[in-house]
C-alpha cells in the first residue's frame, strides 16, 4: 500500500503552495486512505491537518522534517502519543537560540538525547537528506549538474563504504528506518536518478526503501506558482532565479528549478514507477502509526476559589456581589426579574459548556488591575453582551440597558459532543500595563503555562497581486502601485469576506468594484477572467492566502492546565530569542489550550495621564 507521507504545507514557510485542506481532498480524491504531514521544523500545521483529514475521511500521519546543523535533514514520523510530545520538545529544541540559524536545527546528538527512537520512524536518502549530505563532495554542484556523469563524479570516494557505516550507525538508533528513492525525475534531474541508484545499492535486498512521496504542491500544473513562491522567498524573478538560488546556497531550492515532480502522486503514478517490494515496505510505515489523540475540549488551570469554593458556585458569588453593587435599590419588581432571568440563563450555558473559570480568570486580572489604579477598557466587541461579564466586573456596560444580547458573545447552539465553543473577551489596558498582566498571569498560574503565540502573515490580496506581477516582471513598479491601489484593504472589508465561500479580496474586488479593475482584468458575464493581466490575476487568486511569515500576535496570550512545552510547539519569536506558543489561536483551542486577548490600547494612556495633568493642576 502507498501513501502519500511527505506533504510540506505551506507552514513550512514560502516552500509550499498547500494548504492542510487542499492535500487532504487531493489524496482524498485520489483514493488514498492515509496521508500525512512532515513540514520543515514545524508541527504548527498539524492540527488543522488532522481536522481536514477528518472532514475528508483519511487517517493522518504526523511528522517534520528536521533540519541537522551542517548536514541534511532527516524526517521523523510519529508512531504513537508518546512520539508526539517528544516531538514537541524536540522542535522547542531546534527554536532555542544556539541552534535557531535562519531556520530551526539540532545537533544529531542532541536530537537523539531528546526523544525515544523507537516512538519514531525515520525516513531518509532524498535529495537534501542526511544521507544525500554524507554520499556527495559537493551538494550545491550536485543539485545544479544537468549531466549524470558529472553527478556520479561528485560521489565521495568509497562513498558505498561510507554510506554502509552510517547505515548501520543510524539503525542502531532508530530501528523502523527507511530509504526514499525517487525514480520520477531521473530524466530532467540527474541528482534523483543517481542518489536512487545509492540507495538501492546500499540496500539490495531491498528491505527499507520506499517510494518518494515528498510533495510542495498538489498537482503537477502548480510547479508554476510554486516557482513564483520560490522566488518570492528570494526576493528575485523567474528569470534571474538560478543564479540567486546557486548564490544562496540554501533549503537545496534548486531541485525546485530542475524538476516539476514534487507533487502529490496518483495511485497509478505510483504502479507505474515502483515495483510492489518498495510500496510493500511503506505499508509496513502505516501499520506502524496509531492514530494520534491530541484534540481536546478547553483544559483550563484550576481557579483557586476562596473556602474551598466549586468555581461554579464562586461565579455565582461574584455575580450576587455584583448585583448588590450596581443595582441595590435601583430596580423595580418587573426590571429585577428581567435582569434575573438573563443571568440565570447565562450562568446555566457558562455552567453547561463547563467555561466559570474562564470567567473567573477574566475577572481576576481585570479587577486586580483596576484596583491598583489601572484604566481598562469598558468593553470591546461582544463580550458587552454579558451580564455576567457586567456583574463580576469585567465590562462595565448593562448590556440590558443597551439591549445587547448574549448570543452575540456566546452561542452555546455551536457546540458539540467533542467541541466546545470558546468565549472571546477581548480587555484593553494601557501599553505600559500589558507586560505587567502577562507577568500576573505567569505569577499566578506558572511560567510554563502562559506565553504569548504565533500568528502568521498570509500573502493577501494587494500583496499576492504585487508579488505575482514583480516576480513575472510584467509590468513596471508604477503600474503595480497603480493596480493594488484598486484592490481594498482586507482589513477593510472582512466583514464583507465571512459572506463568500472562500474568502478572496480579490475575488471580491472583481465582483463588486467592476469598474476599478477593468482596464486590466474583469469578470465577463460567466465569471470569467478576461483582459490583458487575467493570468496574472488567475495567478495570484490561486495563491491568496499562502502563508509568508510568522509572528507573535498583538493580543493574544495562551493560558493552559499542562506545561505548554508539552502540549504545543514552542517556537522562537520573530524579533527576539523569546518562546511562544507556535501554533494560531484557533488550533491552540482544540488541543485545549485557552486564548485571552489582552490589548495594549495607546489611547487608554492619554486619557489616563490627561487625567493625572488634570489631577496634578487642580491639587
Amino acid at each position: 500500500m502507498f501513501a502519500p507521507l511527505r506533504n510540506h504545507s505551506h507552514y513550512s514557510l514560502l516552500l509550499s503552495t498547500s494548504r492542510p485542506n487542499q492535500i487532504a481532498k487531493k489524496c482524498a480524491d485520489a483514493g488514498y486512505e492515509y496521508v500525512g504531514l512532515t513540514d520543515l521544523g514545524t508541527v504548527s500545521g498539524c492540527v488543522n491537518f488532522i481536522q481536514a483529514c477528518k472532514k475528508h475521511n483519511l487517517k493522518p500521519i504526523i511528522g517534520s522534517e528536521i533540519k541537522l546543523k551542517d548536514s541534511g535533514t532527516i524526517t521523523l514520523i510519529c508512531k504513537n502519543n508518546d512520539a508526539w510530545r517528544e516531538l514537541l520538545v524536540l522542535i522547542s529544541l531546534c527554536n532555542d537560540p544556539e541552534n535557531y540559524n535562519g531556520q530551526p536545527e539540532i545537533d544529531t546528538s542532541d536530537l537523539v538525547a531528546s526523544i525515544t527512537a523507537n516512538n519514531f520512524i525515520c525516513i531518509d536518502g532524498y535529495i537534501g537528506s542526511n544521507l544525500f549530505y554524507k554520499l556527495f563532495s559537493d551538494t550545491n554542484a550536485v543539485l545544479e549538474n544537468t549531466d549524470k556523469e558529472s553527478v556520479e563524479n561528485l560521489l565521495i570516494d568509497e562513498w558505498k563504504d561510507v554510506g554502509s557505516k552510517y547505515l548501520k550507525q543510524i539503525r542502531s538508533v532508530f530501528k523502523d528506518y527507511y530509504l526514499e528513492i525517487n525514480l520520477d525525475s531521473m530524466e530532467t534531474f540527474p541528482c534523483a536518478g543517481v542518489l536512487s541508484s545509492c540507495v538501492i545499492a546500499l540496500d539490495p535486498k531491498c528491505d527499507i526503501t520506499i517510494p518518494d512521496s515528498c510533495s510542495y504542491y498538489c498537482n503537477r500544473s502548480d510547479s508554476v506558482d510554486h516557482r513564483v513562491l520560490i522566488c518570492a522567498k528570494l526576493k528575485t524573478t523567474l528569470k534571474k532565479m538560478t543564479n540567486k538560488i546557486s548564490e544562496s546556497q540554501s533549503y537545496g531550492l534548486t531541485k525546485f528549478t530542475r524538476s516539476s515532480s514534487f507533487y502529490i502522486k496518483t495511485q497509478d503514478r505510483i504502479q507505474a514507477l515502483y515495483d510492489d517490494k518498495y510500496t510493500n515496505n511503506m505499508n509496513k510505515i502505516i501499520n506502524a502509526c496509531e492514530e494520534l489523540s491530541i484534540l481536546s475540549n478547553p483544559r483550563l488551570p484550576k481557579f483557586d476559589c476562596p473556602d474551598g469554593m466549586e468555581e461554579n458556585d464562586y461565579l455565582k458569588q461574584l455575580c450576587r456581589n455584583g448585583w448588590a453593587k450596581l443595582f441595590s435599590g435601583k430596580l423595580n419588581a418587573e426590571q429585577i426579574e428581567i435582569y434575573k432571568k438573563r443571568v440565570l440563563k447565562e450562568l446555566s450555558v457558562i455552567e453547561k459548556a463547563n467555561l466559570a473559570g474562564y470567567f473567573l480568570i477574566v475577572q481576576d486580572y481585570v479587577n486586580h488591575f483596576k484596583d491598583k489604579g489601572c484604566l481598562v477598557g469598558p468593553a470591546r466587541g461582544s463580550g458587552g453582551g454579558s451580564l455576567v461579564c457586567y456583574l463580576t466586573g469585567i465590562t462595565l456596560i448593562d448590556p440590558i440597558k443597551y439591549d445587547l444580547l448574549f448570543e452575540r458573545f456566546y452561542n452555546e447552539g455551536r457546540n458539540t459532543d467533542d467541541h466546545i465553543s470558546l468565549p472571546d473577551i477581548d480587555i484593553d489596558f494601557p501599553p505600559d500595563y500589558r507586560d505587567s498582566v502577562i507577568d500576573y498571569l505567569k505569577e499566578k498560574y506558572g511560567a510554563h503555562r502562559v506565553c504569548q503565540m504565533l500568528t502568521f502573515g498570509r500573502l493577501a490580496g494587494r500583496s499576492i497581486i504585487k508579488e505575482v506581477l514583480r516576480v513575472n516582471e510584467f509590468c513596471s513598479f508604477d503600474e503595480m502601485n497603480e493596480i493594488t491601489s484598486r484592490i481594498p484593504n482586507e482589513a477593510a472589508i472582512s466583514d464583507l469576506l465571512e459572506n463568500m465561500d472562500s474568502p478572496s479580496v480579490i475575488q471580491w474586488a472583481l465582483e463588486n468594484d467592476r469598474d476599478a479593475l477593468a482596464d486590466y482584468c474583469y469578470l465577463d458575464d460567466d465569471d470569467n477572467l478576461v483582459g490583458d493581466y487575467s493570468k496574472i490575476f488567475e495567478q495570484a487568486m490561486r495563491m491568496e492566502g499562502i502563508f509568508k511569515t510568522q509572528g507573535k500576535h498583538a493580543a493574544g496570550v495562551v493560558i493552559a492546565s499542562d506545561p505548554l512545552d508539552v502540549v504545543c510547539p514552542m517556537v522562537k519569536a520573530a524579533r527576539s530569542n523569546d518562546k511562544i506558543a507556535g501554533m494560531e489561536m484557533g488550533d491552540l483551542e482544540s488541543i485545549g489550550c485557552v486564548k485571552f486577548d489582552i490589548l495594549g490600547v495607546n489611547l487608554l494612556k492619554k486619557i489616563s495621564e490627561t487625567v493625572e495633568e488634570i489631577n496634578y493642576e487642580l491639587s
